[in-house]
C-alpha cells in the first residue's frame, strides 16, 4: 500500500519514488504515535525535525531526517553529520525506532 496525500499527484517516476519513501516514513512514525506534515515530522516527545528523501531532496541543516530511499547507500556522503537517517527498505519491514541511525561528526 502507497500512501499519498488527498491533493498529491504523481508526475513521474522520480515523484512517484520519492512519495513511496515519504509514504513509508509516515506509516511507521504515524505507528509510533507522531505524525508527518509539511515536509516535517513531528515526534511524540514534541520534537520536530525537517524531512529529505535523498536522492530526490537536498538535506536541511541538521537536527532533520533523511530518508534514503531504494538503492541509495548511506557511505555515499548523502548523510552530513548530526542527520538522523533511515532506509526505505528498512521502514517497509520494521518499526521507525529501529530504522533510524544518527550520524556523528566522527569518520
Amino acid at each position: 500500500m502507497l500512501w499519498l496525500p488527498r491533493a498529491h499527484s504523481v508526475w513521474d517516476v522520480a515523484s512517484f519514488a520519492r512519495q513511496r519513501a515519504i509514504g513509508w516514513f509516515t506509516v511507521r512514525l504515524f505507528e509510533s504515535g507522531g505524525r508527518y506534515g509539511a515536509g516535517k515530522a513531528f515526534f511524540p516527545d514534541g520534537s520536530e525535525m525537517a524531512v529529505a528523501v535523498v536522492p530526490y531532496d537536498r538535506p536541511p541543516p541538521p537536527p532533520c531526517v533523511v530518508v534514503l530511499a531504494v538503492g541509495v547507500k548511506e557511505g555515499r556522503g548523502h548523510v552530513p553529520p548530526g542527520t538522523f537517517w533511515c532506509r526505505e527498505e528498512d521502514l517497509a519491514e520494521s518499526d521507525l525506532p529501529s530504522c533510524l541511525n544518527f550520524k556523528n561528526g566522527v569518520k
